[in-house]
């Protein structure tokens, strides 16, 4: 019957595709033990290609290098390809100056994720259960998590690019050891799940059962909990995307830039969310990122006072003011100006900031090209199938040429400048809108001859240019 259960858990939540191949982590205990069973009995039914990841920590002498043998054997029984890792990770802790735990799950995850990548790996696969999500929600809440760290453990995520499924996470581990007993199947133990030298065990052996006797439903309202904020997080999740394609640019150089006055008008906690978002994208991970040094971001833009200013957070992330617009560099020490960026993108259907060269743009598909008197100078429309995307905003560079709208053939940039009797020192900084190697506007002078409207013109793209400070 337990089989059945997850089989139907499996198709609900897609987690298995036919003729997949699956990276198994199996440690020797109940849980994994009993996940490699399971998968080894849909095997034929899904086509499956099963191979095993074992990792030996080193952490309790014979007892860590029997578990891996037992691993080996146990993949060798069914025929599998077998993997192991063996680090000695008191040694690469105290190393890295972090916990056993930590460096442990960072370790178990990054060879993980090189097997997927030299062998081509479908999927990890891993054996947390019903128990663990209810350990990992009360963990996070006792280390202060924010709502998404409350969603906690999913069925199915991506981690570093790769899929990750676990299969038995609404399966209790009483309904696994009843099964492993039944069929006469061998596990490992743990002997150091029984003591309290780390958070997990505490949790485990000493909070949760204490904790049952004040709530014997703790375990379900905490998994209730945990649905709920996915649910939410996943709708904050939309608003916070949309409100970033609005209000931040995204530069070539890997900064962040959004206009001050537009981010204080978003509520209080959209801005947060907000913030932790552009530290995602720059730093690529939330690590060391915590409630307060959002809460330090959040004061820090939120000060009017004058004159360019800058604060630091972890992972080399920095924070730059000026009266009007914030940036979010990576990298750079503190002290050094606000680099121009060479090139930003224009999305289609988005816009750009470029407080450097005074203008924001916006690029969307439209019906009309037409003016009840003269078209503005700032605002132009293109052949949008002429042009390659993403676009791209940037000043002049050496050798640029240009195809001015009704002119027979190109010409150098420079040339066309001196004939439109543009100054010296306004040339670089007029905006130029690129599309793959070719300009198509030197915006407030003319487009390019490849990207105009004609008569089979099927999609209409205006691109619009707003002086961010307009002359009175």
């Amino acid at each position: 019957m337990l089989i059945e259960k997850i089989d139907k858990i499996i198709l609900r939540e897609k987690l298995l595709n036919r003729d997949e191949r699956l990276l198994v982590c199996v440690s020797g205990g109940p849980d994994s033990v009993f996940l490699l069973e399971l998968l080894f009995l849909l095997k034929d039914k899904y086509k499956l290609d099963i191979s095993v990841a074992h990792v030996n920590h080193c952490l309790r002498a014979k007892e860590s290098d029997c578990d891996e043998l037992f691993v080996r054997r146990l993949s060798r029984k069914h025929d599998l390809p077998f993997f192991r890792c063996r680090a000695v990770i008191n040694q690469i802790a105290k190393k890295q100056k972090t916990s056993i735990e930590e460096t442990a799950r960072m370790l178990r995850y990054n060879f993980f994720f090189n097997l997927c990548s030299l062998h081509k790996f479908d999927k990890i696969v891993l054996a947390h259960t019903k128990d663990d999500q209810t350990e990992t929600i009360l963990m996070r809440i006792l280390r202060g998590t924010g709502l998404s760290g409350l969603v906690a453990m999913q069925a199915k995520t991506c981690l570093n690019g790769f899929t990750v499924i676990r299969p038995l996470l609404a399966i209790e581990k009483k309904e696994i050891i009843a099964y492993l007993k039944k069929h006469r199947i061998k596990f490992r133990q743990d002997s150091s799940n029984l003591k309290t030298d780390f958070f997990r065990n505490k949790i485990r052996l000493k909070i949760l059962p204490f904790l049952k006797k004040i709530s014997p439903q703790i375990d379900v309202n905490l998994q209730r909990l945990a649905e709920q904020a996915r649910q939410l997080d996943s709708f904050l999740d939309g608003e916070v995307k949309k409100n970033y394609s609005i209000l931040v640019s995204e530069g070539y150089s890997g900064n962040f830039v959004f206009a001050r006055d537009k981010f204080l008008l978003l509520m209080p906690a959209m801005r947060g969310l907000l913030l932790r978002h552009i530290i995602l994208k720059l730093a690529g991970d939330l690590r060391n990122i915590d409630c307060k040094h959002i809460q330090i971001a959040e004061e820090f833009i939120a000060d009017g006072a004058c004159g360019s200013k800058s604060i630091d957070l972890p992972k080399g992330i920095i924070i730059k003011k000026t009266r009007e617009y914030i940036y979010f560099q990576k990298g750079q020490k503190k002290g050094q100006t606000v680099p121009s960026p060479d090139k930003y993108k224009l999305p289609l259907g988005g816009g750009v900031i470029i407080p450097e060269l005074g203008f924001s743009f916006k690029a969307n598909i439209t019906k009309k090209t037409c003016f009840a008197g003269k078209k503005p100078a700032y605002i132009e429309y293109f052949d949008c199938d002429e042009l390659i995307f993403p676009l791209i905003v940037r000043t002049r560079e050496f050798g640029d040429v240009f195809w001015p709208l009704g002119m027979p053939g190109k010409k150098k940039l420079k040339k066309f400048f001196i004939d439109e009797k543009i100054e010296g020192h306004e040339k670089g900084s007029i905006p130029l809108i690129v599309s793959g190697d070719n300009i198509a506007w030197v915006v407030g002078r003319r487009i390019a001859e490849f990207c105009k409207i004609t008569g089979e013109t099927k999609r209409i793209l205006k691109i619009e240019a707003k002086p961010l400070n307009p002359k009175p």
